[in-house]
């Protein structure tokens, strides 16, 4: 990937100009530039949009600059008023769409994306990064869709649970894993923070356990996730803990603070499944 190059401040760009747009998830779409690169616009609406394109800036710029896999950001732009980041383009397919081409590889893509995220898990987080305790507190304040008793524990568990000082992702899974060039990449680095790798861990179980498939997503993987996500996500965690030093009660906790973050959170589809990952 190479070392760090600096991107440039934000800019209008014409609202003319047609561009195709070549992916999507709940966050962003994606679209090809005519020189070959791509620009990542988050989606209308988004909460602290601005603030959000600059963090992730600076999170994927610290992971190039350290090695880790990640593309490279060439600047920050504006259009019709959505913030974005034009970036260096990756070759598809994602991890999640080759487990839909090839069910059989599951243990192997659960491998893949331990060994990525541990990885990306060295890699000391820029001070600029909100820290972690702080955005999941952040996500409880805002929401008042938690039963009372489950916020008063999440509040509990973020006293009890360490800080931590590393690059944590906060949407780490096999769909952000690009995986058709020479190296792995992670993207979709919106929700990244400094913090202790155990709650990125967490945040990944809790997306495995709870989060539909992405929109537009075709109804053969839909069904192939259904069947293979608890082979996926336990193989996931296998290959994690092997690879690091956080021990099971440690990942435990931070797995039901980040299960009650994600209810605060109501994505849609996701309530009935976090409640029962919350004994509910």
């Amino acid at each position: 990937m190479g070392g760090r190059r600096p991107h440039r401040c934000a800019r209008a760009t014409s609202v003319s100009e047609a561009l195709k747009k070549i992916a999507e998830g709940r966050e962003a779409e994606l679209f090809l530039l005519p020189d070959g690169r791509v620009l990542r616009l988050v989606r209308p609406g988004m909460p602290r949009a601005e603030e959000r394109i600059r963090l992730e800036a600076a999170a994927l710029a610290a992971a190039v600059e350290a090695g880790a896999p990640a593309p490279r950001v060439y600047e920050t732009v504006v259009r019709d008023g959505r913030p974005g980041l034009i970036m260096e383009r990756l070759e598809e397919p994602d991890l999640l769409t080759l487990l839909g081409r090839r069910p059989w590889l599951v243990l192997n893509i659960a491998r893949r994306t331990a060994e990525l995220h541990a990885e990306l898990h060295r890699v000391d987080a820029p001070a600029a990064l909100p820290r972690l305790k702080e955005w999941i507190r952040a996500h409880l304040e805002e929401s008042d869709v938690v039963p009372e008793d489950l916020h008063r524990e999440a509040l509990s568990l973020l006293d009890e649970l360490p800080d931590g000082d590393r690059l944590c992702h906060g949407d780490f899974h096999p769909g952000n894993i690009m995986v058709g060039g020479e190296r792995p990449a992670v993207v979709d680095w919106t929700s990244a923070t400094r913090g202790d790798p155990a709650g990125d861990v967490a945040r990944t179980w809790v997306l495995l356990e709870a989060s539909p498939v992405p929109p537009g997503a075709p109804a053969l993987l839909r069904r192939l996730v259904g069947i293979g996500r608890g082979v996926l996500l336990h193989g996931y965690a296998r290959a994690y803990l092997r690879r690091s030093m956080i021990d099971a009660d440690r990942l435990s906790r931070w797995t039901q603070l980040r299960a009650i973050e994600r209810l605060a959170q109501d994505v849609p589809g996701e309530r009935e499944r976090l409640l029962t990952l919350l004994g509910r």
